[in-house]
């Protein structure tokens, strides 16, 4: 999924150079950012604090500066704290929505928590309607990259290995 790297390359093209420090600091502004999800969502400072001491601990843990965790993190939080704490349906069906897409397009695992949201979804009894208006921002995006992706990989002969990491088992390039 495209988010990080394009967020590097924008990066790269204001700069004109890589910072490894933007990288490293986007991690700050990520844990800065649940805090405030947490905190607007929930109005509970103590559950702000708590879910950042958390994360910080887990992040320094499993040293996960400069790489996608931390956005990916950024984007669940927006989510499950729209899904728990707002009360008003179209804003927590909105904020959920921007969750996920931006967690589905930031690394694969956000596949992962879209299907983990809709099974919750599905066992708490919500409405089909809302289930799908939350999660059909998502699949249209993620659906719209794959099918970009598949348009390049079949377009362009120079990229022989492509089937090796980008599409393994989701399809092969054929034989000429």
């Amino acid at each position: 999924p495209p988010l990080l790297p394009l967020l590097f390359a924008w990066s790269n093209t204001v700069s004109r150079d890589f910072s490894w420090w933007a990288a490293v600091l986007l991690t700050g502004l990520c844990l800065a950012g649940v805090a405030g999800i947490v905190r607007a969502c929930a109005r509970d400072e103590l559950a702000a604090l708590l879910t950042i001491s958390v994360l910080a601990w887990a992040f320094a843990r499993a040293r996960v500066a400069g790489g996608a965790d931390p956005l990916l993190l950024l984007f669940e939080a927006t989510a499950v704290a729209a899904l728990l704490f707002l009360r008003d349906e179209r804003s927590q069906t909105i904020v959920a929505a921007i969750g996920i897409a931006g967690a589905v397009m930031v690394k694969v695992e956000g596949a992962s928590f879209a299907v983990a949201v809709i099974l919750a979804l599905v066992i708490d009894r919500r409405p089909w309607k809302k289930i799908v208006a939350i999660v059909l921002p998502a699949m249209v995006l993620l659906g719209g990259w794959i099918v970009f992706a598949l348009v390049l990989f079949y377009a362009t002969p120079m990229l022989p290995s492509m089937s090796s990491w980008c599409f393994a088992g989701l399809t092969r390039r054929p034989a000429r």
